[in-house]
């Protein structure tokens, strides 16, 4: 497997061992940038709204590795790698509602919540193991797909 297909493509299968290897040093690069984006535009936009624009752009700038490494740990325990979707979805609308200034409000403070939900469901698509042998996206720990049922 080639850093590039581990970073870059959507197909084929990562172990959790794989994603350790690989997610991490890409989510502390990310973290990094994150808080000197958030640093950067604290100075023009008051946190928490500069909060939530750091958090859009490392969401859209953290798309490309960050996902391909999510798609294919569900496709290790078979899932389609469209749950991803579901799983960031709080994430990015709390990033949203902190750069809309709803930071405090109600709906502001239950989107918030509702962000542990997206932590946790990409806490378990980290820690799920995979099923052994092959499934429909290929070997275990390979990205070779197999036959798509």
């Amino acid at each position: 497997m080639s850093p590039g297909q581990i970073l870059l493509g959507f197909r084929g299968r990562l172990s959790r061992a794989m994603l350790l290897m690989w997610g991490l040093p890409v989510f502390a690069i990310a973290l990094l940038v994150y808080a000197g984006i958030e640093r950067l535009l604290a100075q023009v936009i008051a946190p928490p709204r500069s909060e939530g624009v750091a958090g859009i752009a490392i969401l859209a700038l953290g798309f490309f590795p960050i996902a391909p490494l999510l798609v294919k740990r569900l496709h290790d325990f078979g899932a389609s790698g469209w749950w991803l979707l579901l799983a960031a979805a709080p994430e990015i609308a709390n990033s949203g509602a902190l750069a809309l200034g709803l930071a405090g409000s109600l709906l502001g403070t239950a989107i918030e919540y509702l962000s542990f939900a997206g932590g946790a469901a990409l806490a378990v698509i980290a820690a799920w193991p995979g099923t052994r042998g092959a499934n429909r996206y290929g070997l275990a720990g390979t990205l070779e797909t197999g036959n798509r049922q």
